[in-house]
């Protein structure tokens, strides 16, 4: 749907509203929209008005489980699964049991009904940043001393703190959607939380490759500069101070470690993890970035 620019004076510009969408929301002359700006996009929406998104309905997929934390992130009401056995409605238990605020309403034979509320508290989100980081921070800690004893955890428990850091993201965002609704505050947390997922993917395809192999790597001193480096942004979201300018010199830091020589040197599959927390540290901090450059002093404006 396209619109004309119209010139109204000296330096103002407007453009229509498509009428049917005026009628369905019955706006009214003089009420107040917000308008919000996402790059290249501009962002109408509704003053006050309702964020529920509905109830969806899906089937039981095993490869895409993280949907339902997409679905809880992006305001819906609820979705409702179909499923085709016990041990695919225990998969999907077990999801719903890591999200603040969801809850099985009703199960049929072959069909659960999942029921997402509202999430009017407060919340500082800043420290659910901090949160997340840590459990990151700790996953490359736990792995470097596990190298070390030549011990790997399994998989499977990996893929719990998976979900642990996924339900956190997901509550992060699901907050900041029932406040600003699609804002440009929620497209960065969006943008930058992938990143975060990304490198929990990487640690979690690590474990199932290095099964049984640990006593093959040796070399993992690298594992202690991408710790350090999580705990100098765990002390960015921490402490609140000179973001811009320790941000910078965070990520100065990150693209030095494409440098490393131990890189050379690292087993595959550790390169590959290695490769991979690189490339998610540096597109957070370079998202976070964007909260500045959108007019905000800092990602806590």
């Amino acid at each position: 749907m396209k619109r004309k620019i119209i010139k109204q004076g000296p330096s103002s510009f407007m453009i229509t509203l498509p009428k049917d969408w005026i009628r369905q929301k019955e706006i009214m002359k003089g009420q107040e929209l917000n308008v919000e700006i996402a790059g290249e996009t501009v962002i109408i929406s509704i003053e006050g008005g309702d964020t529920d998104k509905g109830i969806l309905d899906l089937e039981f997929n095993e490869l895409d489980l993280e949907q339902i934390h997409t679905l809880y992130s992006q305001g819906f009401s609820g979705v409702n699964i179909q499923f085709k056995s016990e041990k695919e409605f225990k998969k999907i238990k077990k999801i719903i049991d890591t999200l603040t605020g969801a809850d099985i309403l009703e199960r049929g034979k072959n069909k659960v009904n999942i029921l997402f509320y509202d999430l009017k508290i407060n919340l500082e989100k800043n420290k659910l940043m901090v949160k997340i980081l840590s459990l990151i921070k700790w996953q490359i800690q736990s792995l470097r001393e596990e190298l070390k004893e030549n011990k790997l955890r399994s998989k499977e428990e990996i893929f719990e703190i998976y979900l642990e850091i996924l339900s956190k993201i997901s509550f992060l965002l699901r907050f900041i959607f029932y406040r600003k609704r699609i804002s440009i505050d929620f497209i960065n947390y969006k943008i930058s939380s992938e990143h975060l997922k990304n490198i929990q993917k990487g640690i979690l395809s690590f474990y199932e490759k290095s099964a049984g192999k640990s006593s093959k790597i040796k070399n993992y001193d690298i594992l202690k500069s991408f710790e350090n480096c999580l705990i100098k942004l765990i002390e960015l979201f921490s402490k609140e101070k000179d973001f811009d300018k320790n941000l910078n010199n965070i990520l100065i830091e990150i693209i030095g470690f494409k440098n490393f020589p131990e890189l050379a040197n690292l087993d595959k599959n550790l390169f590959a993890l290695s490769d991979e927390i690189i490339i998610g540290l540096e597109s957070f901090c370079l998202s976070l970035k964007n909260f500045s450059n959108t007019g905000k002093d800092s990602i806590f404006a």
